[in-house]
């Protein structure tokens, strides 16, 4: 079982912050004996810890600057809880090796191809050997193909990876043709022995030419405790005004090789607005069962269960049902450049429908604990319809746009690692029952937020690594 308090107490003391400051819900402050030099972490389990001096008006990372290394790869960072090893040569490769279990799985790029579901394929970007630049702990290989860029930047709990491009004009077109064309990126990656591949809550059987596709995460986990140790996030791109692609991924054995392959529809690609970032991405998750509660407008209050039900009975607002999603450990400001909800159906919705989304106007608001309680909430002004598409079971959705909403919270109440609260309804069209996955149906499936924004001038994007490290069930974590 995972313990997350206690891995983060472990690993301060192991760095000599040996005295326990405070312990709250979600972060662990120490202290090393005879200093004022503390160290804290937020999110307990959700990675990276920080070290700075009392009244912390300075907040420092642990180092994560890439360093020469003295082994096969060309530069290193294993002063994280987990260590990342990068060649600067092309193809890019990377490894990742957590430190407490030395399971490992290293990832190269093979190749960028025009594919379609007929088969076909051809290159989309052959790239060059260029020399990258490190700049701290960014290694950036520029042009690697003209227009497409490369960054990895060592955070404290993983990479973050971006690959760029900047016009359709040096992105290209297919000739293929053919039906379902997308743009493919494909990597090779091995694994350490002792680790199992898991798709979709499935352990995934590692065969010869089988392959298995998602729109979730794929998993690495440990043979033994089956706990994850590594995972692919569930992929999405977004462009120059915050557009998101539908994405997917899979994972796929031919021979003695492993790919890993993320899609991106070419239909998104021709109507994007560029330079247009293509990886995966990182979301807040709902954390708790009583953080995604759902009731009727009439009654019917449930803060556990599998489900939460979106649409109603007869027409009107009043025979509603209602969802209430609350994030917290959030820490947002400046100008929100892109955001959205991410949902997954936990039964096929064979039709759309329509929810009207609302966040709660109010500053680090609480659980909604009971009907009355939900319905007495008050709303921001902003507020979007979302049309929501057909969805397969077990498949994650994105609504639309919700920036005016977020900056509507961001420029009424400081939001520094407190929590956030949506609210759906449906919109009183056309009676519809659709489903969704809570937290207690699983905690990585529970619903999502993703954020990013521009603070001081700079812009702070929220991208992902292809591969993030979890020492527990999947933490997905808004790191901004």
């Amino acid at each position: 079982m995972a313990r997350p308090v206690k891995d983060a107490k472990n690993k301060h003391i192991a760095s000599g912050f040996t005295e326990i400051v405070n312990r709250g819900r979600g972060s662990l402050t120490s202290r090393k004996p005879g200093t004022d030099q503390h160290a804290f972490t937020t999110q307990v389990g959700g990675r990276g810890w920080h070290f700075g001096q009392e009244p912390f008006t300075e907040v420092n990372e642990v180092d994560t600057a890439w360093v020469v290394s003295s082994g096969l790869w060309d530069y290193e960072v294993t002063k994280n809880d987990f260590h990342s090893f990068v060649r600067d040569s092309v193809p890019v490769s990377y490894r990742y090796v957590d430190a407490a279990t030395q399971h490992y799985v290293e990832l190269t790029v093979n190749a960028v191809e025009w594919v379609n579901d007929e088969g076909q394929s051809e290159t989309a970007a052959s790239f060059s050997q260029v020399t990258p630049t490190i700049n701290d702990d960014e290694i950036k290989w520029s042009d690697i193909a003209t227009g497409w860029d490369i960054r990895v930047q060592a955070q404290t709990g993983r990479l973050v990876k971006w690959l760029d491009i900047d016009s359709l004009a040096n992105l290209g077109s297919p000739t293929i043709g053919g039906t379902n064309i997308r743009l493919q990126m494909r990597f090779t990656f091995q694994k350490s022995s002792g680790l199992e591949v898991w798709v979709n809550g499935v352990q995934w059987e590692e065969k010869n030419n089988t392959w298995a596709e998602t729109s979730g995460d794929i998993e690495f986990r440990d043979s033994i405790t089956q706990q994850p140790v590594f995972y692919f996030q569930r992929p999405s791109g977004f462009d120059n005004i915050g557009d998101v692609a539908p994405m997917s991924q899979r994972v796929r054995r031919l021979g003695v090789n492993f790919y890993a392959e993320v899609d991106t529809p070419w239909n998104w690609l021709q109507s994007a607005t560029y330079p247009i970032s293509l990886d995966e991405t990182v979301d807040e998750q709902v954390g708790a069962s009583a953080d995604d509660v759902t009731w009727k407008s009439w009654g019917n209050f449930q803060a556990s269960g599998a489900i939460a039900n979106m649409g109603g009975e007869g027409s009107g607002d009043n025979n509603a049902y209602r969802i209430g999603l609350r994030f917290t450990g959030v820490t947002i400001e400046g100008t929100i450049d892109t955001s959205y909800l991410t949902v997954r159906a936990w039964a096929s919705i064979t039709s759309g429908g329509s929810e009207n989304i609302w966040a709660e106007d109010a500053d680090n608001p609480g659980q909604i604990t009971s009907y009355t309680d939900g319905e007495g909430r008050s709303k921001t002004t902003e507020t979007i319809a979302w049309s929501y598409p057909s969805i397969s079971e077990g498949n994650w959705e994105n609504t639309d746009s919700i920036n005016d909403i977020v900056q509507e919270l961001v420029d009424s109440y400081t939001i520094s690692n407190d929590a956030v609260q949506f609210i759906l309804t449906w919109d009183g069209s056309a009676e519809k029952y659709s489903y969704l996955s809570t937290y207690d149906d699983s905690s990585s499936n529970a619903a999502q937020l993703h954020v990013e924004y521009t603070a001081g001038g700079e812009d702070e994007k929220l991208i992902s690594p292809m591969l993030i490290r979890s020492n527990q069930i999947p933490i997905h974590q808004l790191q901004l």
